[in-house]
């Protein structure tokens, strides 16, 4: 859309008639007119004209400064329909479980503010011990229970025996965190002491998912680094990220590097801490299925209901971003053999073109040598002998080969016949309703 056309529009109706047109929040065309520099109406501006009273309309800026005025495509208002559906369904299935722990959902763009939270009725909450945990948590657990044991060990060990392969070495430690994949177990990045409190809160959130029916399992894919955790009910799908806590960093002070150095070990310029914000994540075998989170161990659990309901409410959706998704592709690939079809017609017309033309150029040189054999004809009575004879046998031998393969007829033919190895109609051939023909 022009920038005039739009400058006309937002000044013809309200603009919350125009955004709606146009696939857009009022909020949203709003910043899109202060982008490209059209002035909009004040608030109570349709108020005033209503009552009969009167409002300055500021003209245009630089009226000729009139270009395009990008506006969103279908497929990104799809994703955001998609979006908005998906956080009403979050909503919902909260609000019919009364979860009191649920975050706030973001106002939209409209401004509009979020239902208030229903009467509690199912809260997902930790425990302070792991009672009873998922084999999983079990076996991390264990490994857990081992590190310090194992660390210890590890420093008291001669550089020999950390060379053995049978002597175990602890998990990697990157930037003040341990990396620890557990066989038949979980996979996480934290310091030690966040980990108890990492297995109690996923304690919890298995709980709070088995509850509601999923399956919670880990596999390794030939594809996939490390093990992950899948989430499956009714045949639907999500893998759970591991829980992973961030790290901070700051510049070494001198008597940090002095010290490293007068052990007789390298140091990094920059000290690692961990940041103490522990985040998952979920994502569905639908690339827009996903969600994340992330805050500090306070933050975290009082989201379990919220966790918990997302993961229901995505693999309850998959399904249907699963057909769009399809519906899409096969838009696409009929769009693709649509768009290939009209191609193939119009190159098969442009060579149309071209051999007319050519049968055009071989019909004029046959007029042309129809006429010159005429003349031969008429002078060879005057040639000098034996020629008047043999110009007559080839004036005959010419014409003849002339009526049995005329070139422009010959051209002709190819083109009302087409290949043999084709089926007729040709790709030039109109089609009912075609682009072409339209």
């Amino acid at each position: 859309m022009k920038r005039s056309e739009l400058y006309a529009r937002v000044w013809a109706e309200p603009m919350i008639r125009v955004a709606a047109d146009l696939g857009l929040s009022g909020p949203g065309l709003a910043k899109l007119c202060a982008r490209s520099g059209i002035p909009t109406p004040s608030r109570g501006h349709w108020a005033k004209s209503k009552a009969g009273k009167r409002s300055r309309q500021p003209p245009l800026p630089q009226p000729e400064l009139d270009p395009n005025v990008p506006l969103p495509t279908a497929a990104q208002r799809q994703r955001k329909e998609r979006k908005k559906a998906f956080d009403d369904g979050v909503r919902a299935a909260l609000g019919s479980r009364g979860e009191t722990g649920a975050p706030s959902p973001s106002q939209d763009e409209e401004g509009g503010a979020p239902p208030p939270p229903a009467a509690p009725s199912l809260v997902v909450t930790m425990s302070d011990t792991l009672e009873r945990p998922h084999p999983l948590l079990r076996a991390t657990a264990t490994a857990v229970g081992q590190l310090p044991g194992l660390l210890k060990r590890w420093e008291r060990a001669t550089p020999s025996q950390r060379a053995s392969r049978s002597f175990g070495s602890p998990p990697l430690r990157r930037n003040g965190r341990y990396e620890l994949d557990v066989k038949d177990g979980l996979a996480l990045v934290a310091p030690i002491e966040s980990m108890d409190w990492i297995l109690r809160f996923v304690d919890a959130l298995f709980k709070g998912l088995k509850e509601e029916g999923v399956r919670i399992e880990r596999s390794q894919r030939k594809d996939e680094r490390i093990a992950v955790l899948r989430l499956e009910k009714g045949g639907e799908e999500l893998v759970l990220s591991p829980v992973v806590e961030g790290y901070r960093r700051r510049p070494a002070d001198p008597e940090e590097l002095a010290r490293a150095k007068e052990e007789h070990r390298w140091m990094d310029k920059w000290v690692y801490s961990p940041s103490g914000r522990i985040s998952l994540s979920v994502q569905g075998t639908e690339r827009i299925v996903q969600a994340a989170w992330s805050g500090t161990t306070e933050q975290l659990a009082p989201k379990l209901g919220a966790i918990v309901a997302t993961c229901l409410e995505l693999l309850a959706q998959q399904p249907t971003h699963r057909q769009e998704r399809q519906a899409e592709e096969k838009r696409r690939e009929q769009e693709a053999e649509r768009q290939y079809k009209l191609r193939r017609q119009r190159e098969a017309r442009e060579e149309q073109l071209k051999k007319a033309f050519e049968a055009s150029q071989q019909y004029a040189q046959e007029r042309q040598l129809r006429r010159f054999l005429a003349m031969v004809e008429r002078e060879a009575d005057r040639f000098q002998e034996p020629y008047p004879e043999r110009a007559k046998v080839w004036l005959q031998v010419v014409r003849a080969q002339l009526e049995a393969d005329c070139p422009w007829r010959h051209t002709l033919g190819d083109c009302l016949t087409g290949p043999s190895w084709r089926p007729w109609p040709p790709e030039w051939w109109p089609t009912s309703g075609s682009e072409e023909e339209r």
